[in-house]
């Protein structure tokens, strides 16, 4: 298995960050990496929702799991590999808001494979996770 985790706080509230994981059709809003992105039906556990990435190949994903006002957990199959993203947040010190996304990959050649994909998706997450506290502060 591989495994990376980035996490990030600021004086946002759980309620903004909320709405802007559930409503699917802002990610582009603030996050650069996305040119499109449509789902399937609500924003729960076993909705699809096909992601357009900003010059790349559409990449089909399920909600695996949604915890709502707390978590949610994307999951996609590539080759073998099993990516799974997992989005928290919880209450930090000082009234903050912590945000952690976390990527695991398991199935075939996971240590290898796995971490070359991993690093690439992964290399913008606290540029993403900034955009997202910027924008739920606004």
């Amino acid at each position: 298995m591989w495994r990376y985790e980035h996490t990030a706080q600021a004086p946002v509230s759980p309620e903004a960050v909320w709405r802007l994981w559930s409503e699917v059709e802002l990610w582009p809003d603030w996050n650069p990496d996305i040119e499109t992105i449509t789902i399937d039906g609500p924003f729960a556990a076993g909705s699809k929702f096909v992601m357009n990435p900003d010059s790349d190949e559409a990449v089909q994903m399920t909600l695996a799991e949604v915890v709502p006002g707390t978590s949610f957990t994307d999951l996609a199959e590539f080759n073998g590999l099993v990516i799974r993203t997992i989005h928290l947040m919880e209450p930090a010190e000082g009234g903050e808001l912590k945000i952690t996304y976390a990527m695991e990959i398991t199935g075939t050649d996971a240590d290898t494979t796995g971490a070359e994909i991993g690093q690439q998706i992964t290399i913008d997450f606290p540029e993403t996770i900034a955009a997202l506290l910027a924008q739920a502060a606004r």
